[in-house]
């Protein structure tokens, strides 16, 4: 059962099941460990139960941090920006968006994903809509979510572009 903070479900355990994403109640070997907006008890005990530096999965939560990769012994922190709905206008029919940053850090026995917001790109990882999702395959798996974010940042810009340049879209 997932912990609630707000309304906003925070901590979650997913693993590969029979070829399925499945949520699990705990952290297992092999599991993905998502967190929107945990507290400071909650990173302590998934850097320990991961065996992590308590800093990787806490870099994700500071808004101004820039993008980077670092590594400390055998584990990998990515923090990669996403974009995220600012708000919507409905006098234009568009929507601003806005980056935020979230960590990925791949440890020994897990990846974790970090952000201080609820994501689309996350939830539906999560919501079994991206097939062929392995969670002890830790490279192929982080591929799936960076693959996600860049599709993400992708989908506005390609509306726009056809919105500017009619002509373009119609001679291709």
């Amino acid at each position: 059962m997932p912990l609630l903070k707000g309304g906003i479900i925070w901590l979650n355990f997913f693993k590969t099941v029979d070829g399925r994403i499945t949520e699990v109640s705990e952290f297992t070997e092999g599991c993905w460990v998502n967190m929107v907006h945990p507290s400071s008890d909650e990173l302590e005990q998934i850097a320990q139960a991961a065996q992590v530096e308590e800093e990787f999965v806490r870099a994700a939560l500071d808004p101004e941090e820039s993008s980077r990769v670092d590594t400390e012994d055998e584990q990998l922190l990515m923090i990669v920006d996403i974009p995220m709905v600012e708000k919507s206008s409905v006098e234009d029919g568009g929507q601003m968006f806005t980056t935020i940053p979230m960590g990925i850090v791949v440890a020994q026995n897990a990846v974790i994903t970090v952000c201080l917001e609820d994501s689309i790109i996350l939830r539906s990882i999560a919501e079994g809509a991206v097939k062929g999702v392995h969670t002890s395959l830790k490279t192929r798996f982080v591929f799936q979510i960076l693959l996600r974010i860049a599709g993400r940042f992708l989908k506005k810009p390609a509306y726009d572009r056809a919105r500017l340049y009619p002509h373009r879209e119609a001679s291709v």
